[in-house]
């Protein structure tokens, strides 16, 4: 074989070579442009179920927290609901307290409680004490001694039997309805009231 032979299957051979790799090539360029669109697909496809699941979860939590609001308001509701039974039956019970201690209170002794003029008002004292207690109101005891005095008697005397009176009136409604009653002094006058 001849040098120009050789030369000239070897130049074949690289022009063979040359069209092999381009056609290689071309085959390797065809696969990355057809799995560069695969790839483009799948990603837009999940861009398109990523989407998807973010509005799916976007509405389960706007359900969540609807549901977890009702619930707050029907909490709130009922709150104030037991709120208000709880003061009701609070009231029915100081009512009941003070019906029952109205009828008891006949049996209680006397001989603690006088007005200016000597009579004794220990039993109807604390029974319309307790009245009005019943209907909210409270009651002036500012004319009212533990004991009888004469009108010419001694003022700071009876100003202590005055304030003597006031603590035993508060000893003898806390131990009739169990509630320690308030005094005050209002327009000169002292008045007692419920708790």
């Amino acid at each position: 074989m001849s040098n120009d032979e050789s030369a000239r299957r070897l130049s074949l051979a690289a022009a063979e070579l040359a069209e092999l790799m381009k056609a290689t090539y071309k085959q390797t360029e065809d696969i990355n442009i057809d799995i560069q669109r695969e790839v483009a697909d799948d990603i837009s496809d999940m861009k398109v179920e990523s989407i998807a699941l973010k509005t799916d979860m976007n509405n389960k939590w706007s359900t969540v927290n609807n549901k977890l609001n009702t619930v707050n308001q029907n909490l709130q509701e009922n709150r104030k609901m037991m709120e208000s039974l709880m003061a009701a039956m609070k009231e029915e019970g100081k009512k009941n307290r003070i019906v029952n201690a109205l009828n008891s209170e006949r049996k209680r002794a006397g001989g603690w409680c006088y007005d200016e003029k000597g009579i004794d008002w220990s039993e109807s004292l604390i029974i319309n004490i307790l009245s009005n207690f019943l209907e909210g109101r409270g009651r002036y005891i500012s004319s009212y001694t533990t004991r009888k005095f004469e009108y010419q008697s001694d003022a700071s005397l009876k100003k202590e039997s005055e304030k003597a009176f006031r603590a035993k009136l508060k000893r003898e409604i806390l131990n009739i309805t169990g509630t320690t009653p308030t005094i005050v002094l209002e327009d000169d006058q002292w008045v007692i009231y419920h708790g």
